[in-house]
């Protein structure tokens, strides 16, 4: 064998494993573009983002009624409520597969004047809670 690493740890039938949550976070926010055409910095766009992602899975686990009541909470600082809600059901409707939650994203700066790259940090969902 010529230079191979083999990941032998590796658990190929779980989704979280194998992939890429940066490329997963940019999938999920393409329906929502025109939503944020307004918006002068691409942070501000990730982060709330970010925020439905995180809610999605907190309400995939948790009771329907205790997750409405936690969403309204969040809801009254949020600009766009209804938005909010709408991101959440796409999450929870095309990416529940992906139950790791998001607590940090970077913007590195690429040369040549291409588009940044983003660095997504994740963390298990049972580990965020503990």
């Amino acid at each position: 064998m010529k230079n191979n690493v083999i990941d032998m740890f590796k658990d190929k039938n779980n989704p979280n494993a194998t992939v890429k949550y940066s490329e997963l976070l940019e999938q999920f926010m393409i329906p929502f573009i025109d939503e944020f055409r307004e918006v002068e910095y691409v942070e501000d766009f990730l982060e709330f983002a970010i925020k439905a992602w995180n809610l999605g899975n907190i309400e995939a686990l948790i009771p329907i009624e205790e997750s409405e009541k936690a969403i309204k909470l969040i809801e009254e600082g949020e600009i766009n409520s209804v938005l909010l809600r709408r991101m959440i059901d796409y999450k929870i409707s095309d990416f529940k597969q992906y139950e790791n939650y998001i607590v940090d994203y970077e913007l590195i700066e690429a040369k040549g004047g291409e588009d940044p790259i983003l660095r997504i940090v994740t963390q298990k969902k049972g580990s965020l809670f503990n």
